[in-house]
């Protein structure tokens, strides 16, 4: 019954009035569950979907707070800390997006995906060096064409260290090397796509970027 009244909230064409009213009763159902079960698990994760379907600032603070109790109940549950990095990031709270991933990546050591997001954080956090490894390891979990925003990570990552002042010597190791493994994986990812004139004229401009780089 809750996820069937989420998805009337979620339809396309419901008014804000009424999708809040599906959402709201739709935490009303496993609400009722949790009073009868505390620690069920499907109902503690609805909440936070619901709260997400509700989309304000607030809703989103709240869903913060649901997915944090589930956690203490269930730490090892990987997705639900790669949706609480999301959370936070839609939140703009980066930091504390990083310490999510830095979680998913302990329990998920070989799922790529995550050492790319830790990476972007870290980047834009201005860690360059840092992100640089993560980069660097979702490349070699991942090296094909699919993977292509750990490659652009590479390469931004490497001439951003190339162009800093008072780089550190660890940080200026190997960095010309990377910069080619990004370049080269880039350049392959991009090798890949259609071989019309858009898919052309992108992989000119790529090519373009990359040797000015």
């Amino acid at each position: 019954a809750g996820m069937m009244l989420e998805a009337r909230g979620g339809a396309s064409g419901v008014s804000n009035e009424d999708a809040t009213k599906f959402y709201e009763a739709a935490l009303g159902v496993y609400k009722g569950i949790l009073e009868e079960d505390p620690a069920h698990a499907f109902s503690l994760k609805r909440k936070v979907s619901c709260m997400r379907g509700l989309g304000s600032p607030e809703a989103l603070t709240t869903a913060v707070g649901f997915l944090n109790e589930y956690l203490e109940l269930y730490p090892t549950d990987v997705e639900s800390w790669r949706e609480l990095s999301e959370i936070y990031l839609e939140q703009g709270h980066v930091e504390a997006a990083k310490f999510a991933l830095e979680e998913c990546i302990m329990l998920s050591p070989v799922n790529y995906v995550n050492h790319t997001m830790l990476a972007d954080c870290l980047y834009t956090l201005g860690d360059h060096g840092t992100a640089r490894k993560y980069y660097a390891q979702s490349l070699e979990l991942n090296n094909t064409p699919t993977n292509a925003r750990a490659a652009l990570g590479m390469v931004l990552c490497t001439t951003a260290i190339h162009g800093k002042r008072g780089a550190t010597q660890e940080e200026k190791s190997n960095n010309g090397p990377l910069f080619v493994v990004g370049k080269t994986a880039l350049l392959e990812s991009y090798a890949h796509l259609p071989t019309n004139n858009a898919g052309k004229e992108v992989s000119k401009l790529v090519k373009r970027w990359l040797n000015a780089a």
